[in-house]
């Protein structure tokens, strides 16, 4: 019969063995792709997202100090404009702002030039 001590030591050897493969394991991902690499603070960030219908949304995605508006799910993905103003959305919280207190965001239309849109229109 073994002694406690010797099951003991043959447990924590076993252990010792099990963490390293997961450790080998791990950088065997990383270095063969399978697995995202952090390297820093992330410049894609999904700022908010809204579903319209079942298949299609609207996403405001930002990367670095630049926010663009997007609308995916239907025929094609469309660029609805870019956010210029920085401005912050809390979803599901109310602020208990007046509507007209809120700042607007400026979104300009990619295809369409300030010149061509007529004021107040």
């Amino acid at each position: 019969m073994a002694s406690p001590f010797a099951t003991t030591l043959t447990a924590l050897a076993a252990l010792a063995v099990v963490l390293g493969l997961v450790w080998l394991a791990s950088r065997a991902a990383r270095w063969g792709g399978l697995a995202p690499r952090q390297t820093g603070p992330r410049r894609l960030v999904v700022q908010d997202a809204i579903a319209l219908d079942a298949r299609r949304r609207l996403t405001l995605v930002r990367c670095d100090d630049h926010s663009v508006l997007l609308l995916t799910g239907g025929a094609q993905d469309l660029v609805v404009g870019w956010v210029n103003q920085q401005w912050s959305v809390v979803s599901g919280q109310s602020s208990g702002v007046q509507q007209a207190d809120v700042p607007r965001p400026d979104v300009q239309r990619p295809d369409v030039q300030r010149s061509d849109v007529e004021p107040g229109a």
